[in-house]
């Protein structure tokens, strides 16, 4: 069983991994969007990326990486935070080859019972600092 983050993204439902959940915060709380503990990560608005059109300010931000020294850690911009959930392995099946993958932004959908096809993982050790400030990755 692995636990993931549920968070929603513009109308786009969301898994991040746990484990890369270093914390989670209101928008509302920082001046600058990539500011964290000390340092400016790069900051990825991901509704932008998942092709929505620019809005202001995202209301959740999320410090994202395997660990704070993590070379690729970076803030997401999000609309929501939904909760956790504990998902078995067999009810996470591969991105769909011959779909817009984002780059390599995600790795599986969640297969949920009694629900259509379900969120998309975001693929743990992704460098988001290429998509940093960038439109959309989702064509």
């Amino acid at each position: 069983m692995s636990m993931h983050l549920e968070v929603r993204a513009g109308p786009y439902r969301l898994l991040i991994p746990a484990l890369a959940v270093m914390e989670v915060w209101a928008s509302a709380e920082v001046v600058v969007p990539g500011a964290w503990r000390g340092r400016v990560l790069p900051y990825v608005d991901l509704r932008q990326v998942l092709g929505q059109e620019a809005r202001a300010g995202c209301p959740m931000l999320i410090a994202y990486g395997e660990s704070p020294e993590d070379p690729m850690a970076a803030i997401l911009g999000l609309d929501e935070v939904a909760g956790m959930i504990a998902l078995e392995p067999a009810s996470l099946k591969p991105f769909p080859p011959g779909l817009a993958d984002a780059h390599g932004l995600f790795d599986a959908i969640a297969m949920l019972p009694g629900e259509p096809p379900g969120p998309l993982r975001l693929r743990l050790g992704v460098d988001l600092s290429k998509v940093a400030g960038s439109s959309t990755w989702l064509g």
